[in-house]
């Protein structure tokens, strides 16, 4: 009898030791399973084309949710996504979340995802973050520097406020500090530099580079990916052009257009995309018979100047796409 009150002692702790290993393992499956989860449920969300998601949805989401974007942001190669992505960290204050949107900010080589960094970094900690936000006030790119402004003006902060107003003093670029002070900014249309309407507007001729947005094949998400426009303007009214859609993701392959049936006048022109092999840039007379063979996509584009930057602003109805650029050389 005393060796059986023994063993109850005995098997006791043991049992509770053992359910409590088992408690942690299960506790740490069900971690990964959350992280996993909560990665479907943002997918889910970013692929919705028009965002409904505020702060307090991305903050229900738990204090795993800003690793488990930060993990995605990583993975992902679509300009979109990793820009909603640096938008959704600005509702954690998290001192993870705020060193990785720094080093966005300082690092990444497109200043769409800069500029998103930057603003995220003022909305999670304000004041708090005033110095590193400053130093964006002398950065080349204007889009940059009023990204910054305007981050200064919303943190409500005396010395965020005095640094701003030295910046106005500074700053010479008008649409800048019109905007800042809450003056109309008007777009503004290019207009050609010859006396005839007729022409075309020369400064179409360049390489042009941005983003190319379209929905995805068979999904509801918005693809995005990066884009080369190359124009060259001949005469008063022959144009002649190539767009080239960079590779982005397992599944989005280089694509290449020719620019086909184009006319307009001034900055405005129509025409038509004809899909060419990617790795074709000379048109010989067998390419063209090619493209005879191939799907027209009418578009529409427009040189115009906006903040400060001239943009060729190009759409294909048909397709629902949208096409961006801005200006990085003229062409040889």
């Amino acid at each position: 009898m005393k060796d059986m009150r023994q063993f109850r002692r005995f098997r006791f702790p043991t049992i509770l030791a053992f359910l409590f290993v088992c408690v942690l393992t299960l506790s740490a499956r069900a971690w990964s399973a959350t992280d996993a989860e909560l990665e479907k449920t943002i997918s889910e969300a970013l692929s919705v084309r028009h965002p409904t998601e505020g702060p307090d949805w991305w903050r229900s989401l738990g204090p795993t949710a800003p690793g488990v974007i930060i993990r995605m942001y990583e993975a992902s190669d679509q300009i979109y996504q990793r820009l909603r992505l640096l938008e959704a960290l600005a509702w954690f204050d998290d001192s993870a979340s705020v060193e990785f949107l720094k080093l966005q900010a300082d690092r990444t080589a497109y200043d769409v995802l800069r500029n998103a960094a930057i603003r995220s970094v003022g909305i999670a900690r304000g004041a708090k973050e005033e110095e590193f936000v400053s130093q964006f006030l002398k950065h080349p790119d204007p889009q940059t520097r009023i990204a910054a402004a305007e981050t200064l003006k919303r943190m409500n902060d005396s010395r965020a406020d005095k640094v701003l107003e030295t910046y106005l003093g500074d700053e010479k670029t008008p649409w800048i500090t019109a905007r800042l002070k809450g003056e109309a900014v008007l777009p503004k249309r290019l207009k050609i530099t010859s006396s005839s309407d007729d022409r075309l507007n020369p400064e179409l001729t360049g390489t042009w580079a941005g983003f190319w947005i379209a929905p995805g094949a068979g999904s509801p998400r918005m693809e995005s990916r990066p884009a080369v426009l190359r124009l060259k303007v001949s005469g008063a009214t022959g144009l002649e052009g190539e767009l080239n859609l960079k590779k982005s993701g397992k599944a989005l392959q280089p694509k290449a257009f020719v620019l086909a049936k184009v006319s307009g006048k001034s900055s405005r022109i129509i025409g038509v995309l004809i899909e060419m092999p990617a790795s074709d840039s000379a048109q010989t007379s067998a390419q063209r018979d090619i493209q005879k063979q191939r799907r027209e996509i009418p578009f529409e584009a427009e040189l115009v100047e906006r903040a400060g930057l001239k943009l060729i602003e190009f759409r294909a109805p048909s397709i629902a796409a949208i096409l961006v650029v801005r200006r990085t050389g003229t062409s040889q």
